[in-house]
């Protein structure tokens, strides 16, 4: 797994991507702290876990999926 910091609007703190050869990029947003930072990880870490980049669902109901844990 390969990790970047890019800086985005602050309405983003990180989201995850899956790379060509099946890995995986977590982009974090350089603007945000460290405890943002910390508790997005382990919600992009949560979205590789349970295969939501695999789903057809709509990016919404997948994220109303992995807040309700």
């Amino acid at each position: 797994m390969n990790e970047i910091f890019v800086n985005m609007p602050t309405t983003m703190a990180a989201f995850v991507r899956e790379n060509e050869d099946g890995s995986y990029t977590i982009v974090y947003n350089a603007r945000m702290d460290f405890e943002t930072l910390q508790r997005a990880g382990k919600h992009e870490m949560g979205h590789i876990s349970r295969g939501d980049l695999e789903s057809d669902a709509p990016a919404d109901l997948i994220e109303e999926r992995a807040h309700r844990g």
